[in-house]
Formats: structure tokens, C-alpha cells, sequence
């Protein structure tokens, strides 16, 4: 889990969030509310756009709260890192913000930090045996 993540307030704007995101070389920023308890998740993909051609790009203006991710998947500091690679894996999501009980982001945990468990719990090679047998795949593609 990275702590203390980075949060943005629902009012910045898309060329504000992407300044942030390119800074500090990351892939997801928590939105929160004046209070700081966390309204959305917005990714480097959702800040993209929309990938079809038809559909012209957000304008740098456009508010954070129009982009991100309202229902955002979460978990308790004691949840086991198994079960969010497990969640992570079945709705198809990168990164899973880390909240105490008063929905204050306290921490996330990205697939990157999933993959750093697995290699410092198992030898590399060990662990690409995992996944040949489907040990950390919820749902295998098809």
C-alpha cells in the first residue's frame, strides 16, 4: 500500500489533475471533498478521454468531478492484500483507495504494489507458476 496518497478536490481541473499526475508519475488520484473524504477515483486513462474517434478529447477546463469515477471500489486498512488483488481482478480496476471509517483516504494500493507482494513473497519464478496456475486470476480471459 502507498500511504498518505495524493488527493485532488473535486473542483480542480483536468489540465490541473494532469500537471499532478505527470509530476509525480502517477497512474490514479483520489478526489475528495472539502472535508477530505474521498467522492472518486480518476485514472491517466479517464483523463484521456474518451478513445473513440468520433468523440472529441475533455477540454483542459473541464472539471475533475465531470471525469472521475464516482463508485468507487474500496477497501478497510485490515483487508488482506489477496482478497483486493482478487476484487481488483474481477472489476477490471487498477488501483483500490484504502479508507478509514470515515471514508478519509488513508492509503491505495495499485496493481503495481500486487505485483511488488507477489515478487518479494515468492521468488519471480515461483510466482509466474502461480499465475500459470491460476492461483491470483479471479476471472481468466476467454
Amino acid at each position: 500500500m502507498t500511504a498518505n496518497p495524493i488527493t485532488i478536490p473535486a473542483t480542480a481541473t483536468l489540465e490541473e489533475a494532469t500537471r499532478v499526475m505527470i509530476h509525480l508519475a502517477m497512474r490514479h488520484l483520489l478526489v475528495v471533498d472539502d472535508d477530505g473524504r474521498l467522492l472518486g477515483i480518476v485514472s491517466d486513462r479517464d483523463l484521456r478521454g474518451p478513445t473513440r474517434a468520433r468523440t472529441a478529447p475533455p477540454a483542459p477546463s473541464t472539471p475533475i468531478a465531470d471525469l472521475m469515477t464516482r463508485a468507487v471500489i474500496t477497501a478497510s486498512p485490515d483487508e488482506d492484500i489477496h482478497a483486493i488483488a482478487k476484487l481488483m481482478l474481477a472489476r477490471s480496476i487498477g488501483a483500490v483507495p484504502i479508507v478509514d471509517r470515515a471514508d478519509h483516504p488513508i492509503g491505495i494500493i495499485s496493481y503495481v504494489d500486487v505485483l511488488r507482494r507477489i515478487v518479494a513473497d515468492r521468488d519471480p519464478e515461483d510466482a509466474l507458476d502461480a499465475m500459470d496456475r491460476d492461483e491470483f486470476v479471479a476471472h481468466p480471459a476467454k
